[in-house]
C-alpha cells in the first residue's frame, strides 16, 4: 500500500448487505476508488429480487445469500471471503447486521446513521476496537478535499481560535413516498436530524477540530402527514466555548442542495460549499477575499484527496470514492501492513464519529421535546 497515494496493494473484496437507494452509491465508490471489488451480497429479503440483483452485479449466485448471518458464516469459511461489509439497509437494523460481522471478523462499513440508539452504537465501537476492526461510518462531505483543507487552516491557526461554527443543510423532499425514512419504528427517534443532521454535525467537528458539548434543537413537521421532523434548527456549543448552528430542511421548495460551512475565528474565517465544491474561500479583516482550488499548495492530506486534473471537478462522487479508498487504508493499517497512526488525522476508524452523530440525534430529539440545552456526554 502506498499511503501517500491511496492506493492499496491489491483490491479489497467487499460484500454488502442492502441495496434501494444507497447500496448502489457504495458500490460504485468501492468501485470507483480503485481499492475494491464487489463480490458478494444479501441485497433484498424477497428471493427472487436477491437472485435478480445479485446477477445484475455480476456476483457469484453462490455468493448471494438469503441473509447477513449466513453471508457472515459463509464468507469466513472461505479462503477469498470478503474483507469488509457495506451496511445499506434502513437504520433500525444496522446493530444486528454490523454486530453479526464484526463477530465473524469482518470489517464494516456503515451508512449513516450507525444506529437508531446510542447504547447500540457504543457497542459496536467497543466491538470493534476490541476486535481491532474498522467500523467505518459514511460521512462522505468529509471526503472533498477542500473541506479536508479547510480542516487543516483551521488547526494550524490560520484563522485564530475558532469562535463560531455554522452548517446548512438544505434539500427538497424526495419524489414520492419518503418510505422507511418516515417510519419511527425503522428510522429511529428523528427524521431529517438522523438523515441529514448527522451529515451536518460531523462536518461541523471535523472541520472545526472542535467536539460540540450539547445542542438545543427544535424539530419540526412542515410537510402534512410526515411522522418525523423534516426540518430542524439547531444550536450547538463546543468545548472551549465557541458556539454554532445547523440548519436543516428536507422541505426546500426548489431542485437543489445546499450544503456549507463557515468557521469563525478570531483572525479570520474559512467558507465552504457544495456550489464550489473544489475551492475555499478564506478571509481576515481589512484584507481581500482569497480563493483557494484544487490543485497545487494545499495540505498534503487534503491533496491526496485530489484525483480530477486542477480545474476538473471531482464532485460528490470523488468524495464518496476517497471514503472507500480510505476504508482500504485502514483495512491495511490495522492488519500491520502500513505505519500505524497515517490514518489518524483524517478519520476515525473505529465508528467513534457514527456514535457521536446518533448521541446528537437523541440529544436533539431530548432538546426538541422540552429539555433545552442537552449534553452530548455519552458518546466516545
Amino acid at each position: 500500500m502506498d499511503a501517500g497515494r491511496l492506493i492499496p496493494a491489491r483490491r479489497l473484496r467487499l460484500g454488502v448487505v442492502g441495496w434501494g437507494r444507497i447500496g448502489p452509491v457504495h458500490a460504485s465508490a468501492a468501485r470507483g476508488s480503485g481499492a475494491w471489488e464487489l463480490v458478494a451480497g444479501m441485497f433484498s429479503r424477497d428471493a427472487e429480487v436477491n437472485r435478480r440483483k445479485g446477477a445484475e452485479q455480476r456476483i457469484d449466485p453462490e455468493r448471494t445469500y438469503p441473509d447477513p448471518a449466513a453471508m457472515a458464516a459463509a464468507e469466513r469459511a472461505r479462503p477469498d471471503g470478503i474483507d469488509a461489509v457495506a451496511v445499506t439497509t434502513p437504520n433500525r437494523s444496522h446493530h444486528e447486521i454490523a454486530r453479526c460481522f464484526l463477530d465473524a471478523g469482518v470489517h464494516v462499513v456503515c451508512d449513516k446513521p450507525l444506529a437508531t440508539r446510542g447504547e447500540d452504537a457504543r457497542d459496536l465501537v467497543e466491538r470493534a476496537r476490541a476486535r481491532g476492526l474498522l467500523l467505518g461510518v459514511t460521512y462522505p462531505w468529509a471526503g472533498f478535499a477542500m473541506v479536508r483543507e479547510a480542516r487543516e487552516r483551521v488547526a494550524a491557526g490560520e484563522i485564530g481560535p475558532v469562535r463560531q461554527v455554522h452548517v446548512e443543510y438544505l434539500q427538497p423532499p424526495p419524489d414520492g413516498d419518503v418510505g422507511w425514512r418516515d417510519a419511527p419504528d425503522l428510522a429511529g427517534a428523528a427524521g431529517t436530524a438522523a438523515d441529514v443532521g448527522t451529515h451536518a454535525f460531523q462536518l461541523a467537528e471535523f472541520v472545526a477540530g472542535l467536539r460540540v458539548e450539547s445542542v438545543r434543537a427544535e424539530l419540526i413537521r412542515t410537510i402534512p402527514g410526515r411522522r418525523l421532523d423534516d426540518t430542524a434548527f439547531v444550536s450547538l456549543r463546543f468545548e472551549g466555548g465557541a458556539r454554532g448552528t445547523i440548519l436543516l430542511t428536507q422541505a426546500a421548495a426548489w431542485n437543489d442542495r445546499v450544503v456549507g460551512i463557515r468557521v469563525l475565528g478570531a483572525e479570520g474565517t474559512v467558507h465552504w460549499s457544495q456550489a464550489e465544491a473544489e475551492s475555499l474561500r478564506v478571509g481576515r479583516p481589512g484584507e481581500p477575499e482569497r480563493k483557494v482550488v484544487a490543485g497545487a499548495g494545499l495540505h498534503p492530506r487534503a491533496a491526496a484527496s485530489v484525483a480530477a486534473p486542477r480545474g476538473a471537478p471531482d464532485g460528490l462522487a470523488g468524495a464518496w470514492a476517497n471514503l472507500y479508498r480510505e476504508y482500504a487504508i485502514a483495512v491495511e493499517g490495522l492488519a500491520g501492513r502500513i505505519e500505524p497512526g497515517w490514518f489518524d488525522r483524517i478519520y476515525r476508524v473505529d465508528g467513534s464519529e457514527g456514535a457521536r452523530g446518533v448521541a446528537f440525534v437523541e440529544a436533539a430529539a431530548a432538546s426538541s421535546a422540552g429539555a433545552g440545552f442537552v449534553p452530548i456526554d455519552a458518546a466516545p
